[in-house]
């Protein structure tokens, strides 16, 4: 991303299927004066089927550099030994919904806590922080429409404070 430039990345869902194997890489580059708002969302098995994952493999990889030096790096790896043990409360507990939200851009500070104000209000698990000037948010609910209602409120609350532009609950998500 260059100087100026405005960016907001809302995929759907990846949903993991019973032993499915997933390994992706998003890897972001922006510049001093850009602004990014980008997520990335995970569901463990297909909740209307009732389906249990117990095993698999995820490599689910974040790089963001800035100005072409990195600047925070996060992997979150579950392996075929691993899967079994995500219901246990110091990993997912009962959660089948878990999202990463990133935020890059002016006022970071004054925005985490915005952020932070209104996390109290969602129905799911939130955290927010900052490093090296990027806002990292963690988002957990026990199914994916709790997250993705969790996220369009947060969106919604979130997105007029940057003003005109690309940071909009996308329009695909109302179906």
């Amino acid at each position: 991303m260059s100087d100026g430039a405005r960016l907001a990345w809302f995929p759907q869902e990846t949903i993991l299927f019973n032993w499915a194997w997933l390994q992706r890489e998003t890897e972001v580059e922006i510049s001093s004066g850009g602004e990014l708002l980008a997520l990335e969302w995970l569901v463990f098995g297909r909740g209307a089927h009732g389906e249990q994952i117990v095993g698999g493999n995820l490599s689910d990889r974040w790089r963001v550099k800035k100005d072409g030096r990195l600047i925070w790096a996060d992997t979150f790896q579950v392996g075929e030994e691993v899967f079994p043990h995500l219901k246990r409360r110091a990993l997912l507990g009962n959660c089948k919904a878990i999202a990463t939200l990133i935020y890059f851009g002016p006022e970071i500070h004054k925005r985490l806590e915005l952020l932070r104000d209104i996390s109290g209000s969602l129905d799911c698990l939130c955290a927010a922080t900052s490093v090296s000037d990027l806002m990292i948010v963690r988002l957990a609910a026990d199914t994916s429409s709790n997250l993705k209602l969790s996220l369009r409120a947060l969106i919604e609350q979130f997105g007029p404070v940057f003003g005109p532009g690309p940071f909009r609950v996308p329009k695909m998500w109302s179906y």
